[in-house]
């Protein structure tokens, strides 16, 4: 079995609003223990590799990366989780030139094993002028 998990709050606020997790200034995400306790009930049903990713939206920005860190994972296997964020309806405050956006996501199954993959992930954004243009990687 495969889970993508879609949420509001990201799992962590990341680089310079608070690389520890410990959410002191910026309240944005979960803190760093709550994300141990997440990754704890997650594991009681199956394990880490069983969760293929996560999309998020509250922090206004876009970030392609894994949804824990070292300072916030239970273990090496948790840190391999990919994480997505999308700005969503607000737009990103270092790009203003667009004012909503959506990511889409697309799951393919091996055939060797029948496990579920995310096999692409692209972004959309709308411009002031009412035109949805794919986001530059």
């Amino acid at each position: 079995m495969s889970f993508f998990l879609m949420q509001h709050h990201p799992f962590h606020n990341r680089d310079s609003l608070d690389p520890l997790g410990h959410n002191i200034a910026f309240n944005f995400t979960f803190d760093n223990n709550q994300d141990k306790s997440v990754e704890q009930l997650l594991s009681e049903y199956f394990p880490p590799s069983a969760y293929i990713g996560s999309q998020a939206g509250h922090n206004h920005r876009w970030f392609n990366g894994t949804a824990f860190t070292r300072f916030t994972a239970l273990s090496n296997e948790w840190m391999q989780m990919p994480a997505f964020e999308t700005p969503a309806c607000k737009g990103w405050y270092v790009d203003e030139d667009y004012v909503s956006s959506i990511q889409f996501f697309r799951f393919a199954k091996q055939p060797q094993t029948e496990q579920v993959m995310l096999s692409n992930v692209f972004g959309m954004w709308k411009t002031p002028d009412g035109v949805w243009q794919r986001k530059p990687v």
